[in-house]
């Protein structure tokens, strides 16, 4: 066995240890316990089965969302860019200079993503963007509230 092989094998007998922290090696010096309870297991598998509907309807808010700011002339973190599709967890809008001035008009909103500077940050990211709520069975309400205070960015 090559020098390679051994360390591969080395490492995958740590991180298989690393996994089942003490369930059969009492003395491991790191790991995590990935096991969840029955109850965890079930409720994990109820939002599975749900998750394309899930999806969907989070989509449809977006897609709301996005036509409210093409109208409105608004930078948004576009969620179908180069033909992706993701499961729509935040709907960030992007400022030129500085969110809190040019999204002060949009009063429904949930934490932004980076809420403070990680790092060299040349651009700024925390103080650049807002979200706006998007989760799942969102009151028509809220999202014709918000759809209203988006257009009213309209320059």
């Amino acid at each position: 066995m090559g020098s390679t092989q051994v360390f591969l094998a080395s490492l995958a007998c740590i991180l298989d240890k690393f996994q089942i922290y003490d369930r059969f090696d009492q003395k491991q010096e790191i790991g995590v316990n990935f096991r969840i309870s029955e109850l965890q297991a079930l409720f994990s598998f109820s939002i599975c089965r749900l998750s394309e509907s899930i999806i969907e309807n989070k989509a449809a808010i977006a897609d709301r969302y996005i036509e409210a700011c093409k109208k409105a002339g608004v930078t948004y973190v576009d969620p179908y860019e180069n033909g992706q599709r993701g499961n729509h967890y935040k709907f960030s809008l992007i400022a030129r200079e500085n969110a809190a001035v040019e999204f002060a008009g949009i009063k429904n909103r949930t934490s932004p993503v980076y809420d403070y500077k990680l790092g060299d940050d040349p651009q700024n990211v925390h103080l650049k963007h807002i979200c706006l709520p998007i989760w799942y069975n969102l009151e028509e309400e809220i999202i014709a509230e918000t759809v209203d205070q988006i257009l009213s960015l309209s320059k």
